[in-house]
């Protein structure tokens, strides 16, 4: 009698989730029947975003830090792969649309705005954690460099 109830609970727990769409196969791997522009709206507007911060952060660092080593360090690999991710991002949004059969499926686009948030939230850490350090090491050095060869001569 309790395993019987235990089969039925097990049951209805499967059957619930076979009928979720997310979890089923097809879902993230299978192309639009229809070509849906409100479909790909947003992640054209995720992708065009990032791609304008990547593009706002390269020239900040082109033109305001200049040859600021730490800071270099950072923002120029942070702001070229987000300007590649968001390029790449958009580019699967238009297989989206177009129904290409592989590379326009949910999987990708969904990888690569997590992959673009993660690098964000790494840079953003290392901008945070490690940046002030290396500003620290950076000044004490050139301050060493002016001042001690100074008083060598």
């Amino acid at each position: 009698m309790f395993s019987n109830k235990i089969i039925i609970i097990l049951s209805s727990v499967t059957n619930s989730i076979a009928n979720i769409r997310q979890l089923q196969f097809s879902y993230w791997f299978g192309s639009q029947e229809t070509p849906k522009f409100q479909s790909v709206i947003p992640m054209l507007a995720f992708f065009s975003a990032s791609f304008l911060i990547g593009v706002t952060a390269y020239i900040y660092n082109r033109f305001v830090i200049r040859q600021y080593i730490p800071k270099n360090r950072v923002l120029q690999p942070f702001s070229i792969g987000l300007i590649i991710l968001s390029l790449v991002g958009g580019i699967f949004s238009f297989f989206r649309y177009s129904r290409v059969s592989f590379l326009g499926t949910r999987f990708f686009l969904t990888l690569f705005v997590i992959a673009t948030l993660a690098w964000t939230l790494y840079f953003a850490y290392l901008w945070r954690k490690k940046v002030p350090s290396e500003v620290i090491k950076y000044e004490t050095r050139i301050v060493k460099k002016m001042y001690l060869r100074k008083s060598r001569s």
